[in-house]
């Protein structure tokens, strides 16, 4: 894996392009994501990581493996993103993100990992991250994840926002659940029944594509509803909205 010049000599064949030294904050821009990886140089590259650096609206500024290391390339290189794995060389990828988040809040940290218990997950959401994406998920999904993030937004692979889920609704209290139902009863009247089939769904961690193969639905017309419900229930994430709608008992329980 090569280091670019900004952040040392070669530590393998060359695979990233050299960069120019510059990052962006909004996908809006016509400059590539500048990425910053940190990852095990001992490691498999990941195939989806593998694919997606070298498409076009990309550039990874650097690579390493070392959580002390990535702190200090985070606040120098001042990237668009920093992709994040937990098992790094010094402080893991958790503190190494709770540091970077101290130091510029503003950084964006998307967590890419194939550890997924509820303590690493929890664990890396608390410490700031933006994002917790696993290894195994598809180059699509990954460059969805990327954009977002670096947009501003969060992201939550499926299966792992439904755990987030699940344990957010076992952790609520009945005074919890009787504030929120004061707060978006009306904001859950207004929801259409088209709206609630799709917020069932997005409780159960299902995607804008699982849910668009459900009949005289189109990826747009999913993508609409959602912004629709996040409008009404006043929230601005997916997950959020589905928390709530579980609390409320506005949906079906997830098995």
């Amino acid at each position: 894996m090569v280091l670019v010049s900004a952040c040392g000599p070669a530590r393998r064949a060359n695979l990233w392009p050299q960069p120019a030294h510059y990052s962006i904050t909004s996908t809006r821009s016509k400059l590539p994501i500048s990425v910053l990886i940190a990852q095990p140089f001992d490691s498999a590259l990941p195939p989806a990581l593998h694919l997606l650096v070298q498409r076009p609206g990309f550039l990874v500024v650097g690579h390493v493996d070392d959580g002390d290391k990535v702190v200090r390339q985070a606040k120098r290189l001042k990237p668009a993103v920093v992709l994040m794995e937990i098992d790094l060389i010094g402080i893991d990828g958790i503190e190494a993100t709770r540091l970077i988040k101290t130091h510029r809040p503003e950084q964006r940290v998307l967590i890419y990992t194939n550890r997924y218990s509820d303590h690493h997950l929890f664990a890396a959401l608390s410490a700031g991250a933006d994002g917790f994406c696993l290894k195994s998920t598809k180059p699509k999904s990954l460059e969805l994840a990327l954009r977002s993030v670096a947009s501003g937004a969060a992201w939550l692979d499926s299966q792992i926002s439904t755990r987030v889920i699940q344990a957010s609704v076992r952790a609520t209290s009945p005074q919890v659940s009787k504030q929120l139902a004061a707060e978006h009863s009306q904001a859950a009247l207004d929801l259409t029944t088209r709206e609630l089939e799709i917020l069932a769904s997005v409780s159960r961690g299902m995607t804008n594509l699982e849910i668009a193969k459900s009949p005289y639905l189109s990826i747009e017309t999913v993508k609409v509803h959602i912004k629709n419900i996040l409008k009404k229930l006043g929230v601005s994430h997916r997950t959020h909205a589905a928390v709530i709608a579980l609390r409320m008992g506005l949906v079906p329980p997830t098995p």
